[in-house]
């Protein structure tokens, strides 16, 4: 699956999210209706990323999974998502690869399988990925 989501988010560009505005209340309402269709319970300050602002939540489908995507514009004005899909896989640590182009940083919860993708440097994507209060 992350091969899939890398490969579509590697067609993002700042243009992509033009128009959809950081906080705004659909926001909210769509964070919600993504946590409680993949048994999450997501909200702005769980997901927030220190230099990047969300601009987007949707529920995408793979196969007969639903893959949860947040999209994010970072300070350098490029794309970033965090994205995940139910897992009995079990927990593991982050790890790193690169897909499509895109820098990727993914791990395990025991419930959830997550990415977090984008062109920002490798180093960068990990500290992002440890700003995320998902556990």
């Amino acid at each position: 699956w992350r091969g899939s989501v890398a490969q579509y988010m590697a067609l993002y560009t700042a243009q992509t999210l033009d128009g959809l505005e950081e906080g705004s209340p659909r926001q909210t309402e769509q964070l919600a209706r993504v946590g409680e269709q993949l048994g999450v319970a997501l909200t702005p300050e769980r997901v927030g990323i220190e230099g990047a602002s969300l601009r987007r939540a949707q529920v995408l489908r793979y196969d007969n999974d639903l893959i949860a995507q947040l999209v994010y514009l970072d300070d350098r004005q490029q794309p970033l998502a965090l994205c995940f899909v139910k897992s009995s896989q079990p927990a593991s640590p982050p790890a790193q690869e690169v897909r499509h182009g895109l820098n990727v940083v993914h791990w395990s919860d025991g419930r959830h399988a997550w990415m977090l993708a984008g062109r920002s440097p490798m180093t960068e994507l990990q500290v992002r990925q440890q700003q995320l209060a998902l556990s």
